[in-house]
């Protein structure tokens, strides 16, 4: 900025039907990613982002070339052998991938290495898992799958507790609920 001041500038995926850029400064960010790593302490103290799989937002190199957005599944065994390469403690995760993840392991007859993987906690995002689907995969797994409700502007606006219950963000983000004339209930 003209102050001098470093922003952040972060783009939205569009869900709403356009895209639009949200500014945010490094403390805030700060704040966002302090939140979200203290919730992560729960399923696993020692969780940082070089033991993390990180397959939203990625930080590493080699995902980040993988290009699997649109996720075709001539993508999938890329992701998973470097997975398997890599040996994470936990994943960071869409809903969409993870269910591309786990067809393909059961094709390719990759159960038993998945269980060696021994992770911690799978972290998903972006939309949910019925009941079947979330124990089905706790069991190929082998461990929790967390749900992290959230989106561009403020990132966590609920997340999954160890019991299995949501809790919304009360640390930094004050959430209104309001009705369909605008209304503050």
């Amino acid at each position: 900025g003209k102050s001098g001041r470093k922003w952040i500038i972060e783009t939205t995926t569009g869900s709403t039907g356009k895209p639009f850029t949200i500014v945010k400064s490094p403390s805030e960010k700060l704040i966002e990613s302090k939140f979200l790593f203290d919730m992560r302490k729960r399923f696993y103290p020692d969780v940082n982002l070089e033991n993390g799989f990180l397959l939203l937002q990625p930080t590493d190199n080699y995902i980040k070339s993988i290009s699997y957005r649109g996720i075709s599944d001539k993508k999938i065994p890329l992701i998973l052998n470097y997975m398997f390469k890599c040996m994470p403690k936990w994943l960071l995760i869409t809903t969409l991938l993870l269910r591309k993840l786990y067809k393909s392991i059961i094709k390719s007859n990759l159960e038993k290495k998945v269980r060696e993987l021994r992770l911690f906690f799978i972290e998903i995002t972006s939309q949910t898992l019925s009941l079947e689907e979330k124990v089905e995969l706790e069991e190929l797994f082998g461990c929790p799958i967390v749900n992290q409700f959230g989106c561009r502007e403020v990132w966590n606006i609920a997340y999954e507790c160890p019991c299995g219950k949501m809790h919304v963000n009360n640390k930094y983000l004050m959430v209104d609920l309001m009705d369909e004339e605008g209304k503050l209930i």
